[in-house]
């Protein structure tokens, strides 16, 4: 099977509808992070969505969505709570996120997550935040074992750079899942860096991504936006 995908943490429709309805175009999946209910979302054929804060009415979405006609329907959902939601849900902050959503597709999962990041303006604060790097860990070690014998993608906002956070590294591939973006720029801070926290992992033997495209917005800040084609056998 071979089916193209946007995964896109819209931080709260940072981009606006012009850049969506753009990156929602011609894809037949979609794998979205910090999603606000807009008109937009109306012409989505298929979606799946759950609150990213369990029990915070404010928050996000979380969201798998089918947009193409082609596409195979669902055929399964499921969606998890991660171990963090106490803490995070103590933050009120609508950006945070303890959310994992899984829906049936052909003979695979996809599954779209924002687990929790630190809320230390830096690691030497961490100490003294409220949510550390290991609730982060904790976050992904839970889905990652719910999901160990299903062959899934998930793709997600994991908020540490591929490499700066080893513990993370290891055990997205002790879990016998391949990280596949990891190259790829998918984020413009404010001070003008630029670097990669979009994350699509895999445990489909086999699996192929190309076509892989960041797509830029008129005034890039923030997450942006890839797609990629993917297929299985």
């Amino acid at each position: 099977m071979r089916y193209s995908i946007l995964q896109y943490n819209t931080d709260d429709f940072n981009h606006g509808s012009d850049y969506f309805a753009k990156v929602t175009a011609n894809v037949d999946y979609a794998l979205l992070q910090r999603l606000p209910i807009k008109n937009e979302l109306s012409l989505i054929k298929e979606i799946h969505l759950e609150r990213s804060i369990p029990g915070l009415p404010d928050s996000l979405y979380v969201g798998v969505a089918r947009l193409s006609k082609k596409a195979s329907p669902f055929n399964s959902g499921v969606s998890y709570d991660l171990p963090s939601d106490k803490i995070v849900r103590k933050t009120n902050h609508k950006f945070q996120g303890s959310k994992a959503i899984c829906t049936g597709v052909d003979r695979i999962v996809l599954c779209s997550v924002l687990p929790c990041y630190p809320n230390a303006n830096n690691l030497s604060k961490e100490n003294n935040s409220l949510i550390k790097r290991k609730d982060t860990l904790e976050d992904v070690r839970h889905l990652l074992n719910k999901l160990k014998y299903t062959k899934c993608i998930i793709a997600g906002d994991f908020h540490h750079r591929p490499g700066d956070f080893k513990q993370l590294d290891d055990l997205i591939k002790d879990y016998g899942f391949t990280s596949y973006l990891d190259g790829h720029v998918t984020f413009v801070h404010q001070d003008g860096n630029k670097f990669n926290l979009d994350r699509m992992i895999s445990n489909i033997p086999g699996l192929t991504v190309d076509n892989i495209k960041v797509h830029q917005p008129d005034t890039p800040d923030r997450h942006l936006a890839i797609t990629y084609e993917v297929q299985y056998s």
